[in-house]
């Protein structure tokens, strides 16, 4: 009776394929890391102090916080004639980091300028958020710049 042998080598490499997928980690088994400053992560809310709706939603992407959406309007009054700038945009993987519990980002806004801005400081005591907002209207004779502060306040997680 002859006996068939399966060569040393095949062996080897079902071995290996075996030990290579049972030590495969999934990522769906992997945990998002915490950030610091967890506290900041979710929707705030506020006014400028045009009385304008300031929205921003800081949110933990990879263990890192950034600024997901924001949404503001801006406007600028000459005579009788009105212009507004109002943007709302969000972007999964965020627009900026948190990093020191502030932010500063170059806004997409229609008719804006490269060198606006949205910027923003936390206070992890207190829940608040303070910050500026610069828009330029170009479309507007002269490009006039329009400066606004606002506040906003941490909403409840649902």
């Amino acid at each position: 009776m002859k006996v068939k042998s399966i060569p040393a080598s095949c062996i080897l490499i079902a071995a290996l394929i075996v030990i290579g997928v049972s030590c495969k980690k999934s990522t769906e088994d992997t945990p998002t890391p915490t950030p610091d400053f967890s506290q900041l992560i979710g929707g705030w809310s506020g006014l400028t102090n045009d009385n304008d709706t300031v929205n921003i939603v800081v949110s933990n992407v990879g263990g890192i916080l950034k600024v997901t959406t924001y949404e503001y309007t801006v406007i600028y009054v000459s005579g009788s004639s009105k212009w507004t700038h109002w943007t709302r945009t969000s972007y999964s993987g965020g627009f900026c980091n948190v990093t020191n519990k502030a932010f500063s980002l170059i806004p997409e806004m229609s008719g804006g300028s490269p060198a606006d801005s949205l910027s923003g400081t936390f206070n992890v005591t207190n829940l608040t958020l303070a910050g500026n907002i610069k828009a330029t209207f170009t479309e507007v004779t002269g490009s006039p710049v329009v400066r606004l502060t606002y506040t906003a306040t941490k909403l409840p997680t649902k």
